[in-house]
């Protein structure tokens, strides 16, 4: 068998709308036809996707410790070369599986599909001028937005889950903020954010759908239905 370059794991939690079972159909109609970890603080329901491996939490960790767990299950039970932690809550641009394939080898050992708008202004007046198609460090750190599907190298995954960083944040800090507390890791460990543009994925699906808190629609002109 051959082991894939990029292993991949969704997180999911009980939602007023669920939403999984339709990420998963976008993420297969994208191109990706490898098997997929499903790490569920809570019951998934009917999922009808025949090479997904549901993982249930024997008590609800919240988010923080579930993503965590996601991403060392991805560090412990395969040997890809990159790994990526993925949100139930997401849509796929069409195509983005072979995008995702033709960039791979040009990823930094942290980057993302998703431009959340509050980064891509960012790295705009940074730049100063609108983002073209291609890869953008950001510099934000502790204040970014968009943890919608986190990537990393091995190398890098492995060094986070062991950083005292990581673990002073999950002992003292409330069990949220992944898209705040997993780039200031990251930075803290010598990785900036890397973001692709244009968006691979957008957070549709998740608009005012939420147990913790109703947020706001955040698709935006970074996003692009149909990859190239």
């Amino acid at each position: 068998m051959v082991t894939p370059r990029l292993a991949l794991a969704y997180t999911t939690a009980p939602r007023p709308v669920p939403t999984l079972a339709r990420s998963l159909a976008s993420l297969r109609a994208a191109g990706w036809t490898d098997r997929v970890l499903v790490v569920a603080d809570g019951p998934v329901g009917d999922l009808d996707d025949a090479v997904v491996d549901v993982l249930p939490n024997r008590d609800t960790l919240g988010v923080l410790k579930n993503w965590v767990q996601a991403l060392g299950h991805l560090v412990n039970g395969t040997m890809a070369s990159h790994l990526m932690v993925v949100q139930d809550d997401v849509t796929w641009a069409r195509g983005a599986a072979a995008v995702i394939d033709r960039q791979l080898p040009a990823v930094a050992p942290f980057w993302t599909w998703y431009v959340d708008p509050k980064v891509g202004r960012t790295v705009e007046t940074r730049i100063g001028r609108s983002l073209r198609a291609g890869a953008y460090m950001s510099p934000l750190g502790y204040q970014n937005n968009g943890a919608l599907c986190f990537g990393f190298s091995r190398i890098l995954a492995q060094a986070m889950l062991h950083s005292a960083e990581l673990a002073a944040y999950l002992a003292t800090h409330r069990n949220q903020n992944i898209d705040r507390v997993i780039p200031a890791v990251c930075l803290a460990l010598g990785q900036p954010l890397q973001v692709w543009v244009p968006s691979l994925v957008n957070h549709a699906l998740g608009c005012a759908n939420s147990t913790i808190k109703p947020k706001k629609p955040r698709d935006t002109r970074y996003w692009r239905a149909v990859a190239s």
